[in-house]
């Protein structure tokens, strides 16, 4: 039963009551019993095979056991919040018919007006009283930030800019979707794919720099089914307006990332079906790792050749993080 409709007695009559239980004991595995089985979704995207290869137990409960929680404990704010209304500035900028040529005071005002009817739309806790300082710094940012992109997709002859772009594709495990915050394209010299952060700079660098940029390997290969050929890769970070890449062929202004392995981006998704894979065969067996910091991993929790280790996820953002069982 959803809380909400037991809230506003809106449930049916029917409701058992449940008997009292103690609280579980943190451990590594849970073991489900041999009749209980966890069959394959049909479609599968960047964010359910994130908590997939990195945090099975959260990709269990919420795909699987479907629990969600509930939509008004929370109002987005801050970074997320300013994330979600920097993509739509971009998005919106992008098409618009005569884009790259906005420039100057053009474009200040341009997004002084789209700016303010985004932020009514979709970030109206911006227009309490006391919000006014963040509100203009996030309007400062982002014009900032269209500035270098325009600098950047310049510098690097695009010729063409599709925002939002859908994707398809397959996998080892079915179906793959999911939308690219921007594809460029040069006259000549082929197509990349931008993925945009609001921030964690830091963290992107090391990302491109230790081959884990999973988001952008599974756009990258999804793009190349369709298209026949890898594209390249980057992160643009939105607070800091600047453009991340592991080299400088393509984006010949932006910030290299230094790399610290000798993978690429096609390696980088063969590691990731490899990684699949053996996350599979462990739910098959009725297996499921809490994969999170606090909790010691176990022999059983050594990757095979060719995967990648998941990466321990923060208790912070797991949303079922009261679930994995208690401290003794």
């Amino acid at each position: 039963e959803p809380l909400e409709a037991l809230m506003t007695g809106q449930t049916g009559k029917d409701l058992q009551q449940v008997a009292h239980a103690t609280l579980p004991r943190q451990k590594r595995w849970w073991q489900l019993p041999r009749e209980v089985t966890i069959a394959h979704r049909t479609s599968e995207s960047y964010s359910s095979l994130d908590l997939f290869l990195n945090a099975p137990h959260q990709w269990v409960l919420k795909y699987a056991a479907r629990l969600n929680p509930s939509n008004l404990l929370a109002m987005t704010d801050q970074n997320r919040l300013y994330g979600n209304l920097a993509h739509r500035i971009v998005d919106r900028f992008f098409h618009v018919g005569n884009a790259r040529e906005l420039r100057g005071d053009t474009l200040a005002g341009w997004l002084s007006q789209e700016f303010e009817s985004v932020v009514a739309e979709e970030g109206a806790v911006l227009l309490m009283p006391g919000r006014r300082m963040d509100r203009e710094w996030l309007r400062g940012a982002l014009g900032r930030s269209l500035e270098e992109i325009q600098r950047q997709f310049s510098a690097a002859g695009i010729v063409e800019v599709e925002s939002e772009r859908s994707l398809t594709g397959t996998f080892a495990g079915g179906s793959l979707e999911g939308k690219a915050d921007l594809v460029v394209r040069k006259q000549v010299g082929g197509q990349a794919i931008v993925d945009m952060k609001w921030a964690g700079a830091n963290r992107h660098k090391d990302r491109l720099a230790q081959n884990r940029h999973l988001q952008l390997a599974l756009y990258a290969e999804m793009l190349r089914q369709e298209t026949g050929t890898w594209p390249e890769v980057a992160y643009f970070i939105l607070e800091a307006s600047r453009l991340l890449a592991s080299d400088t062929a393509f984006f010949p202004q932006a910030q290299r990332v230094q790399s610290n392995s000798t993978g690429t981006t096609p390696q980088l998704w063969e590691q990731l079906v490899a990684t699949w894979r053996w996350r599979r065969s462990q739910i098959d067996a009725g297996k499921i790792e809490i994969a999170v910091e606090h909790i010691e991993p176990t022999v059983e929790s050594q990757v095979p050749p060719g995967a990648f280790a998941p990466e321990e996820m923060s208790q912070e953002y797991d949303e079922y993080r009261w679930l994995v069982g208690w401290e003794n």
